[in-house]
């Protein structure tokens, strides 16, 4: 079967892939002329976000779906359902609005914090249930009971992280955008990295100097497990390009302090609290690992070859696993042996799939 679409663009479906023809072999995933321009804004630069770039990383035929064709899953146009993006978007403005407006210290007294964050929480999800009018009811009503559960999880979390890092101020939902946005040299252009960060903790000396800097994403619909593994390095196994530009962009702010990234997993209510918090290894210099990364992700995109990057438990998951083809561990390998994937391969240590990688780990 065939799915066409705009612009002579045509996507094998997994029977003609496996049918052995000479573009269904090999060819199915190398495209000209569409890689870069997919990031091209219409002023004429190149614009990207760290969760492409993920994506991108993770697998880049899912983001050649995902980013250059337009494909979704019709669940996500399933309006009377209440998917993980509107409910983390949920919890990321109950977040945002209590931290704008408390001190390290102010939640350090936990029994004023749960007062201050209910009321809180009370008002968002009124907000909430005000715009979801057509979902069923007793779904609405558990979106009421799963906030406030993990918004007191999210205070959980802050004691523990308070205890090890000691911010002594933060700022919330801090944007690197327009004049701010980060910026990578590719040669012949720039690519910009353009977003936000959900909290910026700085630590300061006794004489005031900010000597500690650290930006937190929270996570709502992950579980720890999924980057556990991948904590010690701060691109993890190739896929976790958002601690760099978050420590770029934290450089940035205090260009003499330590600088480190944190994801914290505020519905992860079965581990300690301490547990809920993953550290991203710090790197010396992250504009220039950034830099380097970038670079190399770039040179697979202007390739025009998008393979996938097999994982068993990733792909079952995925929500173009039925249109992948199944020799999907050949064409990885096939990209491997490529300019651009050799390239690949030295900046990302992915000269296997992630299957192998994470038998050799365990």
């Amino acid at each position: 079967g065939l799915t066409v679409l705009p612009d002579d663009v045509i996507v094998l479906a997994p029977a003609a892939v496996d049918a052995g023809s000479d573009v269904a072999d090999r060819q199915w995933f190398v495209v000209d002329d569409i890689g870069r321009e997919v990031l091209r804004h219409k002023s004429g630069t190149l614009r990207w976000s760290a969760t492409g770039a993920e994506t991108l990383l993770s697998c880049p035929a899912k983001w050649f779906y995902q980013s250059a064709l337009g494909l979704f899953n019709a669940h996500e146009l399933d309006e009377l359902a209440i998917d993980k993006m509107r409910y983390g978007n949920l919890i990321h403005s109950i977040a945002e609005d209590f931290f704008a407006v408390q001190s390290p210290s102010d939640v350090a007294d936990r029994a004023s914090a749960q007062v201050a964050i209910a009321a809180v929480v009370d008002r968002h999800v009124q907000q909430f249930v005000a715009e979801n009018q057509h979902v069923a009811e007793h779904l609405l009503q558990y979106v009421g009971v799963r906030a406030h559960r993990d918004a007191n999880r999210l205070l959980d979390v802050d004691d523990a992280w308070r205890q090890r890092f000691g911010p002594t101020s933060w700022k919330t939902e801090v944007h690197f955008d327009h004049s701010d946005a980060i910026s990578v040299d590719l040669g012949t252009e720039k690519v910009f990295f353009r977003g936000s960060a959900d909290r910026l903790d700085q630590h300061a000396d006794a004489d005031g100097n900010v000597v500690r800097v650290a930006v937190i994403d929270y996570k709502t619909g992950t579980k720890t497990s999924e980057f556990a593994k991948t904590a010690q390095s701060v691109t993890g196994d190739g896929t976790r390009m958002q601690p760099l530009i978050y420590q770029t962009m934290a450089q940035r702010s205090a260009p003499r302090a330590t600088t480190s990234a944190a994801y914290w997993f505020v519905n992860n209510d079965t581990a300690r609290p301490d547990a809920c918090i993953v550290d991203v290894a710090p790197t010396a210099d992250p504009s220039a690992a950034l830099g380097e990364h970038v670079r190399a992700a770039f040179d697979a995109i202007d390739s025009g070859i998008f393979a996938p990057r097999p994982e068993s438990r990733r792909c079952g998951m995925c929500d173009y696993n039925q249109i992948c083809p199944s020799n999907r561990y050949q064409l990885w390998n096939e990209f491997l042996s490529t300019p651009a994937g050799e390239a690949w391969a030295q900046a990302f240590d992915a000269t296997r799939s992630n299957d192998q990688q994470e038998v050799d780990n365990d």
